[in-house]
């Protein structure tokens, strides 16, 4: 399946150093995490070092995730309080900054960490649409639950993994051509819903414009819709 085979290939890593004044605020209130006496108090020390008009970094909640033992760290040493204190405070954080894809898609992943699978995927489908990009962190926990779920949330995260290839600008391997694959299973698996050809066509109408600009080949496969 070339979209759980996209989100395995396109993970990225790694970090910077250093960072914003928030990033560096907010960094040294995490080495601080021992002092409190809760994760209650500590998550809420968190919250009010970030005041609500202030625009909140991705930065800052890369930060904030693993030392809270987020998306990709062992949920193991946290028992179930403090996970639910930590739905509490991504719920808070997103509620604070609802222009963060970014916290949104964290409060879902809180969310799937505490058993509530479908709040957990509406939020993600929101996260998704916003930024698609949010995939390569989350999207390969998600690609199951979303199958499974089927319909409209399926397509969304489908969706949002062609608009996260078509903004990554070029494949991850040369030999791969992702998005004329990703492309074709869309107009495949959709060609007897019109509402979703729709969408699916909106995106291939950048398919074309990036194919005018020789940032993709221009051979886009058509298949599905496409075949007489």
């Amino acid at each position: 399946m070339w979209f759980k085979r996209f989100i395995k290939t396109m993970i990225r890593g790694g970090g910077r150093s250093g960072g914003s004044l928030q990033e560096q605020r907010i960094s040294a209130l995490l080495g601080h995490r021992s002092e409190y006496h809760s994760s209650r108090l500590f998550l809420s020390s968190i919250i009010d070092a970030l005041p609500a008009e202030e625009e909140l970094e991705d930065a800052t909640i890369s930060r904030i995730t693993r030392t809270l033992r987020g998306a990709h760290a062992d949920r193991s040493h946290n028992d179930d309080d403090e996970l639910a204190d930590q739905c509490q405070f991504w719920f808070r954080l997103s509620y604070n900054f609802p222009e963060s894809a970014y916290a949104r898609a964290c409060y879902a992943d809180a969310l799937a960490t505490v058993g509530d699978s479908d709040a957990s995927l509406a939020h993600f489908a929101d996260a998704f649409d916003a930024k698609p990009a949010l995939l390569f962190e989350f999207g390969s926990e998600v690609y199951d639950i979303a199958k499974r779920a089927g319909g409209d949330v399926w397509l969304r995260y489908q969706l949002a993994c062609l608009r996260a290839a078509l903004d990554q600008g070029e494949a991850p391997d040369e030999d791969d051509d992702f998005v004329r694959e990703l492309y074709s299973e869309l107009l495949e698996e959709y060609r007897q819903e019109p509402e979703a050809m729709r969408r699916i066509l909106h995106i291939g109408a950048q398919l074309r414009d990036l194919e005018a600009e020789d940032r993709l080949p221009r051979a886009i496969v058509r298949r599905g819709a496409w075949r007489k």
